[in-house]
C-alpha cells in the first residue's frame, strides 16, 4: 500500500463532512431525541474529519508516525496548541471529543451536541487555515458546523 499524504487526508476529511452534512439535514427535521442516534453518527463523521486534518497537518509538519488519535491531540496540544496559542486549539478540540463520545454514549444533550458542533466548526477554520492556501478545504464544507440548531 503507498504511503498516505496530506491530500488523502484532506479528501477523506471533505468526504466525511460532506455527508454528515447530509445526514444532519435529515435528522434536523426531526425532535432531537427522535433522531438522536443520526446524530451521533453526525458525531462520528465530523469527529473522524478532525482527525483527518489534524493527519495532514501532521504529515505537512514532517510527522510520517501517526499513531492512534491520541497522537493527534498530543500534537494539536503540544505542538499546534504552543505554535498559535491565541487560536485556542485545546478547547476546540474538547468539544469535538464531545462529538466522538456521543457516538459511542448515545447521551448528550441536544445544547451540547450544538455547541459541540459550532466549536468543532471553528476548529476546523482554524485548522484550515493552517494548510498550505492550494491545500484548504472550501469554508462551506465546515461552515453548516457553526449554525447547528
Amino acid at each position: 500500500m503507498a504511503d498516505r499524504v496530506p491530500q488523502d487526508y484532506l479528501q477523506a476529511a471533505r468526504r466525511r463532512l460532506d455527508n454528515a452534512a447530509d445526514w444532519y439535514g435529515q435528522a434536523a427535521v426531526r425532535q432531537y431525541d427522535d433522531a438522536f442516534l443520526e446524530l451521533a453518527d453526525v458525531g462520528m463523521l465530523v469527529w473522524s474529519a478532525g482527525i483527518d486534518m489534524v493527519s495532514a497537518l501532521m504529515l505537512l509538519d514532517d510527522h510520517t508516525q501517526l499513531g492512534a488519535s491520541t497522537e493527534r491531540h498530543h500534537y494539536l496540544r503540544y505542538r499546534l496548541h504552543r505554535r498559535y496559542p491565541q487560536r485556542d486549539l485545546r478547547l476546540a478540540w474538547g468539544h469535538l471529543a464531545q462529538l466522538h463520545s456521543f457516538q459511542h454514549n448515545l447521551d448528550l444533550p441536544q445544547q451540547h451536541f450544538v455547541r459541540a458542533c459550532r466549536h468543532s466548526g471553528r476548529l476546523f477554520g482554524e485548522l484550515n487555515g493552517l494548510l498550505p492556501p492550494a491545500q484548504r478545504l472550501p469554508a462551506n464544507a465546515y461552515a453548516w458546523l457553526e449554525v447547528v440548531e
